[in-house]
């Protein structure tokens, strides 16, 4: 028997198999976990899509005669569940092995679930003979010592895990440890770091004081005055310069800025003039220009007509 069936029988059907007992004119014994000896345990894995709350086996016996008996459900576990919405179950039952039944000997029955909000489900007919019956039933006795097996190895496996967890802790509290550790290192390196630029820039104003000082006790050449009064004629030639220039730069930008303005006008007054307008005073110009260079006995060039 596997350890899903042992789940189901252990969980619940020992508690059924003592109903049974009492149901088979049996007394209960709570010292004896065994079935009587005229019944058997049926079970059948199942797939619904709820959870059931009351489960029980509707059998029907090889002579006809129509029984219900109390049932149990456990879900099996999850790496045994499967990837549709419905869940994974066994469920199991005690049911009575009939008086004087033969081998060969058959009986029929279904599973009855029904869930809390009142879903209700119902597996297909199974027909099942009394050697099936019998063969898939084991002493409660030895399910239970392999329940106490398990429950060893359970007890064995929480204290390792309670040694593991240990061991996690102490890693973790050495992890906290080198994370403090590092952090003090790092703000070691930055101050190291500050503090050598520090020793840099006092360095520096060292040797720039100690310049400073060595310049001041350089004396003067003998000819100092004459470099300084020619010093002097540069700069202020120079500043003449650059104040034409800049007189120059205004001047250039005004005329240009009147120059754009002339146009500028230009282009407004070509906007109201119409061609015939620019035709009769081009034919103006050219009748002034012809009368003063024959006035000043100028020969022009020009061989255009006066007339368009």
């Amino acid at each position: 028997m596997n350890s899903r069936r042992i789940l189901v029988f252990a969980a619940a059907l020992i508690p059924a198999a003592f109903a049974a007992s009492a149901a088979f004119g049996e007394e209960r014994q709570h010292q004896a976990y065994r079935l009587p000896d005229n019944a058997g345990i049926v079970d059948q894995i199942i797939s619904v899509a709820f959870e059931p709350s009351a489960v029980f086996l509707l059998g029907e016996m090889s002579r006809g005669e129509i029984r219900q008996y109390s049932a149990a459900a456990v879900a099996l576990p999850d790496e045994e569940q499967q990837t549709s919405a419905k869940k994974r179950s066994i469920v199991g039952a005690p049911v009575a092995i009939e008086n004087g039944s033969s081998t060969g000997q058959s009986f029929r029955f279904s599973f009855f679930m029904a869930g809390e909000d009142g879903t209700f489900a119902a597996t297909e007919v199974k027909r099942w003979s009394t050697d099936q019956l019998r063969n898939n039933t084991e002493n409660i006795s030895e399910l239970l010592r392999e329940i106490s097996t398990f429950e060893t190895k359970l007890k064995r496996k929480r204290v390792e895990y309670a040694a593991v967890e240990v061991e996690l802790s102490e890693m973790r509290k050495d992890a906290a440890e080198i994370s403090e550790v590092d952090e003090i290192v790092q703000l070691k390196m930055q101050l190291t770091a500050k503090q050598d630029a520090v020793k840099k820039k006092n360095e520096e104003s060292e040797r720039l004081r100690k310049l400073i000082e060595a310049g001041r006790q350089i004396e003067d050449p003998p000819d100092i005055d004459h470099y300084r009064l020619e010093l002097a004629a540069a700069l202020t030639e120079a500043a003449k310069v650059t104040a034409v220039a800049d007189r120059l730069s205004k001047r250039q930008h005004e005329a240009a800025r009147q120059g754009f303005l002339r146009k500028l006008e230009l282009v407004r007054a070509l906007d109201t003039t119409t061609p015939e307008a620019l035709a009769k005073e081009a034919l103006r110009l050219r009748k002034q220009r012809r009368e003063l260079e024959s006035r000043l006995g100028i020969t022009s060039s020009d061989t255009h007509s006066e007339e368009f």
